[in-house]
């Protein structure tokens, strides 16, 4: 059952390792462990929520504004852990943004995302993580940001459910 997929259409090849998906807030534990890893966050670390109108990302001129989903705490800070418990957006950017670019990148590629995972059950995609810059960066406002909170990135169910046992497991 854990790599199946029931689909309302026909489907062509193994689902969990075919199909590709954005992740959304399930990426925020990888991001989490990551910048955790790398010693650039502590969990019980104070953040602001930017409740409740949201975080605004800025880079030299650029901005973003990026808000939250309904249900988000409405306290003005909270520990890391409860950013990850609660799923606030305005914590995971603030965390993720921490962690270099090409090193995050790194990261998601040595857990298997963005390329194949060569199993023999079909065809498989690789799915996408964004390519750095020609300055060897991401876009801090868009997909920096973005990645932090599971979007720009597409994932297998494979890829993900691997990365997340991964995680389970202590690395």
């Amino acid at each position: 059952l854990a790599v199946d997929g029931a689909y309302a259409y026909d489907v062509s090849g193994f689902a969990p390792i075919r199909h590709v998906f954005t992740p959304g807030s399930t990426m925020k534990a990888i991001v989490m462990a990551i910048a955790l890893d790398q010693e650039l966050v502590s969990p019980q670390e104070s953040f602001q929520t930017f409740a409740p109108k949201g975080v605004v990302v800025r880079d030299g001129r650029s901005a973003r504004h990026i808000r939250e989903a309904l249900g988000a705490p409405e306290e003005s800070h909270i520990p890391a852990t409860e950013g990850l418990a609660h799923s606030v957006n305005a914590v995971l950017v603030q965390i993720g943004l921490r962690v270099p670019a090409p090193v995050l990148r790194s990261k998601l590629l040595s857990l298997g995302y963005g390329s194949r995972p060569e199993i023999g059950l079909g065809p498989e995609s690789g799915g996408h993580v964004p390519v750095l810059d020609r300055h060897g960066s991401w876009s801090r406002v868009y997909a920096h940001a973005s990645v932090c909170f599971g979007h720009e990135v597409g994932v297998t169910l494979w890829q993900h459910a691997t990365a997340l046992a991964t995680l389970a497991r202590g690395g």
